[in-house]
């Protein structure tokens, strides 16, 4: 493949042909370098863009890119990631604003029967026949001037996008599945994706599951509290108040701001000042009301029989998998089926609220696992083809899919 011209962009002239290429461009293919060990929000130090002909590294650290992420979000390019996910949350804090249409190559290879979570450079080598070099590991992105062999390999994260798109988007074209691909995406460009809230991290605190009902909102509080000041100091979670110590604190039956310059987690002089500030989060959450405390997600019932319809319904999930030629857990989670298990001890109960039951999944495997769930179905061997097939309800034969 014929290399295009690498453009090292650094000044605001440089920038606005950028941005005026990005305008007029049909399809663009991006990729973001960022560190985030030091801070709240990943921090951008690279931004790759390539039109086909010409690729743009763009150094965050020199310019605003206010323009260019304005062009991202209202051109009508479609925008080309692979595994796009962190690099959206970075685009997202740097600018409140997301590039869109997008197509991650990463989603698409799924749903094309290459594997879950499959990397750029094993996709290439796979689809191909490339062999990219290997990044070494921990590189840092904020050098400047940066080496060049660091500027090849980001440009390679892009340039070799554009064979990996047209392959990817012809093959699901030809099998139908782009719909299931915009489907997939749509929830990447919802922004609150990229803001979490405290009633949802709640739930990601290591050792959660050791809290009483009593003590969750406490915790509630000293999250939203953590997250705040992580948000506002520009530093990580953990720099604020590690998950051991929220889960200590909310544990406390009693919470004296001269006690806590003692604890391990508080030993630096500068986080002394937060003293008062963290009592009054405990005591904000220990009297909130019991409906006003996080609820805790709700456990699929362990009735009679659940882990036999879990396991029947699991095999029938692989079969479909292994039909549509795409992973079983792409179709539907153990935890889904945990939850259609236990429903289907009384399928009359409104149907759960599963992503398995929803969009291109639901007409796959969704509407027969209901079926299933409810006995109107069965599994049986095809006496012609030998292969799985569900049949009627009443052992009449009725075939419902071929």
């Amino acid at each position: 493949m014929p290399q295009p011209e690498v453009v090292w962009t650094d000044t605001p002239e440089a920038l606005q042909g950028l941005v005026q290429a990005v305008r007029k461009a049909e399809t663009l293919f991006l990729d973001t370098e960022f560190h985030r060990e030091d801070t709240y929000a990943p921090e951008l130090a690279l931004v790759q863009v390539y039109d086909g002909a010409r690729c743009w590294l763009v150094d965050p650290l020199r310019l605003d890119l206010a323009p260019l992420w304005q062009a991202l979000a209202h051109g009508k390019a479609r925008k080309v990631f692979h595994a796009a996910r962190q690099d959206l949350e970075a685009i997202w804090h740097a600018a409140k604003l997301l590039p869109k249409p997008i197509f991650d190559t990463q989603i698409a290879a799924a749903l094309a029967g290459y594997g879950a979570q499959i990397g750029l450079a094993e996709l290439v080598k796979r689809l191909l026949k490339k062999e990219l070099p290997k990044q070494a590991a921990f590189l840092d992105w904020r050098r400047r001037p940066l080496p060049e062999h660091q500027r090849r390999y980001a440009a390679d994260d892009v340039i070799w996008l554009k064979p990996l798109y047209l392959k990817l988007r012809d093959e699901l074209q030809v099998r139908g599945r782009l719909a299931w691909l915009e489907e997939e995406q749509a929830a990447l460009l919802d922004p609150t994706l990229y803001e979490p809230r405290p009633e949802t991290l709640v739930w990601r605190v290591k050792g959660v599951g050791k809290l009483k009902e009593e003590q969750l909102g406490a915790l509630l509080e000293l999250v939203r509290w953590r997250e705040d000041t992580a948000r506002a100091l520009n530093l990580p979670r953990r720099r604020v108040l590690p998950d051991e110590a929220l889960i200590a604190l909310a544990q406390s039956h009693e919470l004296d701001p001269a006690d806590l310059p003692i604890a391990r987690w508080m030993r630096d002089r500068s986080w002394r000042r937060h003293a008062d500030a963290i009592v009054a989060a405990w005591q904000r959450g220990r009297s909130l009301p019991p409906e006003a405390r996080p609820q805790r997600p709700e456990r699929p019932a362990h009735t009679p029989g659940t882990s036999a319809r879990k396991e029947f319904f699991a095999a029938f999930v692989r079969i479909r998998a292994e039909e549509a030629g795409v992973a079983a857990h792409i179709l539907a989670s153990p935890h889904e089926l945990a939850e259609l298990a236990s429903w289907a001890r009384n399928p009359q109960a409104p149907e759960p609220d599963l992503r398995v039951l929803a969009g291109w999944r639901r007409a796959i495997v969704g509407e027969d696992l209901l079926r299933l769930a409810r006995g109107e179905g069965a599994l049986a061997l095809d006496a012609r083809t030998r292969l799985p097939t569900l049949i009627g309800s009443k052992n009449d034969g009725t075939r419902l899919h071929d």
